[in-house]
């Protein structure tokens, strides 16, 4: 936060940014997202300040134009008390934030002796759930007030925000209508699934759906392919959420099902 200046016989320059674009909480979303891509080398969908109380930390974090795995590993910046401490997210963010970078500076939780991260202790997991609430409450915020937008986060980091909707109700009972699922008709959002069928069945095994969804579609059956990681588990939720009949089948079903020829 002081100013540090370079000095020669004719010349004092200011070689430090005094007020970075990142902390100013009314700095506009194009200055944020000027500065994130000057500062990741990288262009970003979104991006939107955020503040906790635990931790008292203050920064901003963006949402990636790519997709990415839950295995990779991103470059974030995090700082103590506006000295850079690590590239690593220091577990200030939630598990399942794979779709986001962020620039943070951290404030009064403490750093590990080797300065390399910080202590996790139950203050930063306090201000690890603030965070993810915050980004919940952005996606929620554009669902309403930017579908477009929305609309392309979903189609690139759908299988990020089923984690979200997986594990959280009130993000469930938002965002489920939106998730794209597999069929044997082709890949369909909930909403028209449930809109669109009386009776809905699913398999959690991607062998079983190669067998099944031919002879399904010719008795006109609609098969969601729930192989995927978390498509079960939000299956299982709907059936509590909605009234609408979601059956687990196996190819041994399809074959009970056959009716003598004539």
């Amino acid at each position: 936060p002081y100013p540090i200046f370079l000095s020669n016989e004719t010349e004092r320059i200011q070689i430090n940014e005094q007020n970075p674009v990142w902390l100013n909480p009314n700095a506009s979303k194009e200055a944020l997202l000027k500065y994130g891509r000057d500062e990741f080398q990288s262009s970003f969908l979104d991006a939107f300040p955020v503040k906790t109380d635990s931790g008292k930390i203050t920064g901003v974090i963006y949402i990636l134009p790519y997709r990415t795995q839950f295995s990779g590993k991103l470059t974030h910046k995090i700082y103590l008390k506006r000295m850079l401490l690590s590239e690593d997210d220091c577990n200030l963010l939630p598990s399942w934030a794979f779709f986001v970078k962020c620039i943070l500076n951290v404030e009064s939780l403490s750093s590990t002796a080797s300065r390399e991260s910080l202590v996790n202790n139950e203050e930063l997991r306090a201000a690890s759930k603030e965070i993810g609430i915050a980004l919940k409450n952005h996606l929620k915020g554009l669902l309403h007030s930017n579908t477009d937008l929305f609309n392309k986060i979903l189609e690139i980091h759908y299988l990020y925000i089923k984690a979200i909707a997986a594990e959280d109700n009130e993000m469930f009972s938002l965002f489920m209508d939106t998730l794209p699922f597999e069929t044997n008709k082709g890949t369909r959002n909930f909403k028209s699934i449930r809109n669109n069928e009386s009776h809905i069945y699913y398999t959690p095994l991607l062998d079983d759906f190669k067998q099944i969804r031919r002879i399904a579609s010719s008795q006109g059956m609609l098969v969601i392919n729930a192989a995927y990681t978390f498509d079960e588990a939000l299956l299982k939720k709907a059936i509590r959420q909605f009234d609408i009949k979601i059956e687990k089948i196996s190819p041994s079903f399809i074959l009970n099902s056959f009716k003598e020829v004539s």
